[in-house]
């Protein structure tokens, strides 16, 4: 949620990355109420993530919840 430029910042990830590297991607779960973070406007929904994540050719290994108020995605390059 702290970026507003989600898909430069996995694109600089994927460059990072070597090949069969994982990269995890967790954030705020858009829709759920919470005592602390970021306002719902600000916060990033995973299918956002796994969108430019496609398109970066970056394969989806695994995706679960992270306690009551996050979520994760697992990617391979």
């Amino acid at each position: 949620f702290q970026s507003k430029q989600q898909a430069k910042l996995l694109q600089e990830c994927y460059r990072t990355i070597r090949p069969g590297g994982k990269l995890i991607v967790a954030d705020w779960k858009p829709g759920v109420q919470s005592p602390i973070g970021p306002i719902e406007d600000m916060r990033v929904h995973p299918e956002a993530v796994k969108k430019i994540a496609e398109e970066l050719k970056m394969q989806l290994v695994d995706e679960f919840d992270v306690g009551p108020y996050h979520w994760a995605l697992v990617f391979l390059k």
